[in-house]
Order: structure tokens, then sequence, then C-alpha cells
């Protein structure tokens, strides 16, 4: 079991014989069932994000999914590049279809203001789409404090984001 106690994790054994240990200055814990991330000022902050906004903040919820964009953020990959392998994925197709600059607008406006976008809200997207690029206009919006709220980095940042490794 993991717990936030006065700036630090407490970590304690399940079977309650094993002991515990307080930590600090963590940033990944793993363990053989699980595997969670606390530097969500860091890159899984920056990685929670941009899921958040390009595939919808429920896709954290799947942690075999927040694994494979962290491993990408933790090889190297800058923020936009990891956007753009998301606009390319499965995930991304079945709910958008194929990666262009409409589905990409819609895919953002929706994940990032919380409904389907307007033929005006499209008309104000497609020219930054084509004057910034869709990754990094995901980038862009990933960094808005109304995303930030929907994600919940607090809750993430006291008891982990779960990720597959």
């Amino acid at each position: 079991m993991i717990s936030p106690f006065s700036g630090r994790l407490l970590v304690t054994s399940r079977d309650g014989v094993s002991g515990s240990n307080s930590l600090q200055g963590v940033e990944r814990l793993q363990f053989a069932d699980l595997a969670l991330a606390f530097d969500l000022e860091g890159a899984a902050g920056s990685v929670a994000k941009l899921i958040a906004t390009v595939l919808g903040a429920p896709s954290l919820k799947d942690a075999s999914l927040v694994g494979r964009y962290l491993k990408l953020s933790d090889q190297g990959m800058t923020p936009a590049q990891v956007a753009s392998a998301m606009f390319e994925s499965a995930e991304f197709a079945v709910q958008w279809g194929l990666r262009s600059d409409p589905s990409v607008a819609r895919a953002l406006f929706q994940n990032v203001f919380g409904h389907a976008a307007s033929a005006a809200d499209l008309a104000v997207l497609m020219p930054l789409i084509k004057q910034y690029g869709q990754s990094d206009l995901a980038v862009i919006g990933s960094g808005l404090a109304l995303l930030t709220d929907q994600v919940d980095l607090v809750g993430y940042a006291s008891f982990g984001l779960p990720y597959g490794v």
C-alpha cells in the first residue's frame, strides 16, 4: 500500500508483516504487479497531459498505453514526437479516424474543452494546425490549465500514475 505522508511516500507491505519504507524524491516505483510514476512535474506529467489532449483523459486508466508513451519519452523523444506517435496510434484511429488535420482538430478540441467543436471552432483551429503543425499544437494544448484540472495531476502525484512496463 502506498500513502502520501508529510511530503513523502509511505510504502507498506500488503501482508502487514514485511514492514514499511518512507521514500522521498522518488520518480517511479515498480513492483511485481504494478508500476507507478510520481514525476508529475516531469516526464510523466508531460506524457499524462499529452495523452489526455490527444487520446482523452479516460485513456490514462490504460496502464499499458501510459507505459508505451512514457517509455518513448524516457528514450528521449520530444513531447511533439510523442504526440505524433499518439496521432499515428490505433487508439487515435478508432476514436477519430486516420490522422488528418480535421480529425486532429476535432480530437484536440473535444479532449481539451470537453465538447465537440463547432464549425466556428474548427474554422479557428484549422489555420493554427497549418501554422504550428498537429504535434506542436497538441503540446500547446497539453499545457493549458483547463486540461490540468481535468487530468487530476494532484491525485496522480499523491498516489502515482499507473503505467505498464
